[in-house]
């Protein structure tokens, strides 16, 4: 006869027993990867509420002139995202497309914007693949509010401006109705 196992109180352990603490144990360390691996959320109190966001244009970070299309796809679409909840003011692409180049501080352009924090960020394509990062930074003390890098297959670059936009609303908090998400 094989011998029987037991807890620690010597009660019998059983096979269910055994399965349902490998699925715990699995539960909670696929949510620490998932955690881990999750862009940092803004530190929203420390800063006030956030009700007005600048995106700034994307730069193109690779060295190939004819994707700086996608950098400025990427900065309207985020533009355009962002400003579909109705509790968030967000500059226009218009406005935002005249800083590019800019060398502006972020506390210089809230100030000339009236926005509580200005959202920066780079693309860059190279071997099928698109990286992309984006930093929220407060206006008035240029102290980050988030920060997240995005890591695509080129193909499916268009899901990260709403990865994005996603991570932004979530973390400032602003009320969202579930049409808006």
């Amino acid at each position: 006869a094989a011998p029987r196992s037991t807890s620690r109180d010597g009660r019998p352990a059983t096979r269910r027993r055994r399965l349902l603490y490998g699925a715990a144990i699995s539960v909670l360390l696929g949510l620490s990867f998932l955690m881990a691996g999750r862009p940092g959320l803004p530190k929203q109190a420390a800063f006030g509420r956030v009700r007005s966001i600048a995106v700034m244009p994307i730069l193109n970070v690779s060295r190939d002139p004819t994707q700086e299309y996608l950098a400025d796809w990427m900065t309207e679409r985020l533009i355009s995202t962002l400003g579909s909840f109705g509790t968030l003011r967000v500059t226009s692409h218009t406005t935002a497309r005249t800083y590019k180049g800019s060398h502006k501080t972020v506390p210089e352009i809230g100030r000339e914007l009236g926005v509580d924090a200005v959202l920066e960020g780079s693309v860059e394509t190279s071997g099928g693949m698109a990286r992309t990062t984006a930093r929220l930074i407060h206006a008035r003390t240029d102290k980050p509010l988030w920060s997240g890098s995005f890591e695509r297959e080129s193909r499916e670059v268009m899901i990260v401006q709403s990865d994005i936009a996603r991570a932004i609303v979530t973390g400032i908090r602003i009320s969202v109705t579930p049409e808006e998400m």
